[in-house]
């Protein structure tokens, strides 16, 4: 089994856990919680992901980290199993997986707007209404600054690309001048 496929199939399995308790968004916090700390301390990181260390080790450390954090029993016990089955190495990947089950759960998207140069707040907070009036949902965004992109703006909201840079345009214009002649 890919890792993708099992780290995706960890993430629902804890996801509707977390929906049945109505636990979801406390659990997907405590798990970022987790990758945070793992990612933040090296010997940590060592002692987690390296499968010669000890297994009881590990799981010491786990409920040790759940106790003094105050996590749910759910996602203590989901992070245990996750030793037992040494698939802890999975949890960055499962977190992003259940990130977005999360976000469809509660009606959140997460979008990016990227402009030829720095955007007011002003503009960004009216593109930010017009997303949600347009989805429907509550939308986090982010600002980039893409200087090869000429003018113009690109928003992308999930896997959706609204491409209105002047990049784009003049390609286009190129490629149907190339065709007519």
């Amino acid at each position: 089994m890919k890792t993708g496929a099992a780290a995706q199939r960890y993430a629902k399995a804890v996801f509707f856990l977390g929906v049945e308790t109505g636990e979801f968004e406390r659990m997907g916090q405590e798990i970022g919680a987790v990758v945070s700390a793992i990612d933040a301390d090296a010997s940590l990181r060592d002692i987690l992901l390296n499968p010669q260390h000890d297994a009881d080790v590990k799981r010491g450390i786990v409920a040790g980290i759940s106790e003094k954090k105050g996590f749910s029993s759910t996602t203590k016990n989901f992070l245990l199993l996750l030793i037992d089955k040494g698939r802890l190495s999975l949890l960055p990947e499962m977190l992003r997986y259940y990130q977005r089950l999360s976000d469809e759960k509660a009606g959140r998207m997460k979008a990016t707007v990227v402009t030829a140069s720095q955007v007011s707040e002003p503009v960004i907070a009216e593109i930010k209404a017009s997303l949600e009036k347009k989805t429907g949902k509550q939308v986090s965004l982010t600002s980039e600054v893409d200087s090869s992109l000429i003018g113009g703006i690109v928003i992308k909201v999930g896997d959706i690309i609204y491409d209105g840079s002047l990049s784009t345009q003049l390609c286009k214009l190129k490629n149907n001048i190339v065709k007519t002649v």
